[in-house]
């Protein structure tokens, strides 16, 4: 039936038909808008990513599976009281990327730079999080002279497995540099005492903070800023390719405000201070 049938009908039956009728298509149309942007802001669920074991301070999973950290302390601020449904999925990190190239996830968020490999350096965030620098750290019994990256060649170094040390994997491929793969912390702090390596190297904000979750003071170690050989960049938020623009936006401009308002500092140095 056509709108103008329905004018005609309207006025063979009088003027109050008219408005009850019309009244009735207002409330059908409302209640159908409604339903519609429910069903929208429902279906807008967000996948995010957390690296299990060896991405603290960033991402930093309890014994009873709680999630903080962080990355994950700053998105879980931006996305609260927000109309989107966060699920968050937990896994070794090369399993991790497996998963992200097997397309299993959509409109997921982790972390990244654009210093990474893809798929953590392809979509990120605007707003920096944070600058890291690596360090290496060494039992302070050996004294090593650290003069650069000639003082690197032909030694040991233990390094966490999975993760890329530009330029340093050149030297490791070629074998101008030895390595000692570990998979977490612990065993990199354990390889270290065993003088299984030179040193550990890591980010100097992660090395500080498992050393004090260890039990373990850092003035018992040296501590070498590898800022010559390791450039500092910039820590964001890594977005799917397939992430709405609305919602990167949304999540980008949270972040900025909370750097603005010093919430993010606040956050940083509850892990790092």
């Amino acid at each position: 039936m056509s709108f103008l049938g329905e004018t005609k009908l309207f006025k063979r039956n009088g003027t109050s038909l008219s408005l009850k009728l019309l009244n009735w298509f207002y409330v059908a149309i409302m209640c159908s808008v409604s339903v519609y942007a429910t069903h929208s802001v429902a279906s807008e669920k967000l996948n995010y990513l957390v690296i299990e074991e060896q991405a603290a301070p960033f991402q930093i999973i309890d014994k009873l599976g709680n999630h903080s950290g962080i990355i994950s302390d700053l998105l879980f601020n931006i996305l609260q009281n927000s109309p989107f449904q966060l699920k968050v999925s937990s896994f070794p990190f090369k399993r991790m990327i497996k998963e992200i190239n097997a397309d299993l996830y959509d409109n997921w968020i982790t972390y990244g730079s654009s210093q990474w490999s893809a798929p953590q350096n392809l979509n990120l965030s605007k707003c920096s999080i944070l600058t890291v620098k690596h360090a290496l750290l060494t039992l302070k019994r050996k004294e090593i002279k650290f003069k650069g990256i000639e003082s690197l060649l032909k030694q040991r170094l233990i390094l966490l497995f999975g993760f890329e040390y530009p330029p340093l994997d050149e030297l490791i491929v070629s074998g101008e540099i030895l390595d000692l793969r570990v998979l977490n912390y612990d065993s990199a702090f354990k390889a270290l005492a065993l003088e299984r390596g030179i040193g550990f190297v890591e980010m100097e904000s992660r090395i500080k903070y498992n050393l004090k979750q260890a039990g373990n003071s850092v003035e018992s170690y040296d501590l070498f800023d590898l800022g010559g050989v390791i450039p500092q960049y910039e820590i964001r938020l890594a977005f799917s390719s397939d992430m709405p623009k609305a919602i990167s936006t949304f999540i980008d401009d949270g972040c900025k405000r909370l750097k603005q308002n010093g919430e993010l500092e606040k956050i940083i140095n509850r892990y790092l201070n």
